[in-house]
């Protein structure tokens, strides 16, 4: 008859057992990725320790879904490079059926908090690098030397080397100004649906 003690230690063991082979979230790094399908492969960056001392190389996950922002119609995506960080969340059930065709499926199998079956989230880094984020004040979307910042007090910034809008323009009240120089009432450019009509005329200030 098992003694007290050693029930315990069996028991134990099971639940370390169990512990050991459920997966929650890990930091991870990206190993690959395909835009057209916001799908990557990565490999989580802790090791795996057993209760008998014995650690374990963590693995490449492929075809893992790259989460964005998305929704009614809108999306903000970015580049995703070899190397990049991401935040792994690791499913409640299998993925395989949800994956290859959306909508609310039944599971093919009964593995649960599986390593395969998990999403990334961009961004998430160590301490020991350094925060994109120069201040706690400005909201920034910062990249290659261009950015665009929303201030306190409802200012936006925009610093790049060249600015397209592919879009009628209307401004409503406030000025229009050159190196601090309020040009709103003086600027002038080609008029007319023309292109050979090089005339100047002044389009006058924001009404």
């Amino acid at each position: 008859m098992p003694t007290k003690r050693s029930l315990s230690e069996a028991l134990s063991r099971a639940v370390n057992r169990v512990q050991s082979e459920l997966h929650v979230c890990l930091p991870g790094r990206v190993e690959r990725y395909d835009h057209t399908q916001q799908r990557a492969d990565v490999v989580p960056l802790i090791r795996n320790v057993y209760a008998d001392g014995q650690v374990t190389e963590p693995q490449v996950i492929t075809n893992v879904p790259v989460v964005f922002p998305r929704s009614g119609g809108a999306s903000l995506t970015m580049p995703v490079n070899r190397g990049d960080g991401v935040m792994l969340h690791f499913t409640d059930a299998s993925l395989d059926e949800w994956l290859s065709s959306g909508g609310t499926v039944t599971p093919d199998d009964r593995r649960r908090h599986d390593l395969s079956d998990c999403i990334a989230v961009p961004g998430l880094y160590s301490f020991s690098g350094t925060s994109p984020q120069d201040n706690n004040d400005d909201v920034r979307l910062q990249y290659d030397g261009s950015e665009i910042r929303l201030k306190p007090g409802g200012a936006v910034e925009i610093n790049a080397s060249n600015v397209t809008i592919n879009a009628n323009v209307a401004i409503n009240g406030g000025s229009l100004t050159h190196n601090e120089t309020n040009v709103g009432d003086t600027h002038t450019h080609p008029q007319g649906p023309d292109s050979d009509n090089n005339s100047q005329q002044n389009t006058g200030g924001p009404q």
